[in-house]
């Protein structure tokens, strides 16, 4: 998440799930992407709801262009 991380790092972290990706989808197999935001993530749900809800759609808005970009979108789910 934007909030919790150095641009480089999410970049990074951003770039090792497309790399999964797209090695899942060149083996024919369905994407499941799902957040597991940690620690900091389950303070700030805690103590400040509406930054919680904006950190968590930023979130969702760098995995949906992951998502939306791959070759095989439409064997990428979004799961809760």
């Amino acid at each position: 998440m934007q909030r919790f991380a150095s641009k480089g790092d999410r970049d990074a972290r951003l770039d090792a799930v497309n790399a999964a990706v797209t090695t899942l989808n060149l083996a024919w197999l369905y994407v499941s992407i799902d957040l597991h935001a940690g620690e900091s993530f389950n303070q700030l749900h805690r103590e400040q709801p509406r930054r919680r809800d904006a950190a968590m759609k930023d979130a969702w808005r760098d995995l949906a262009q992951i998502m939306a970009t791959s070759s095989d979108h439409d064997r990428i789910f979004a799961t809760e």
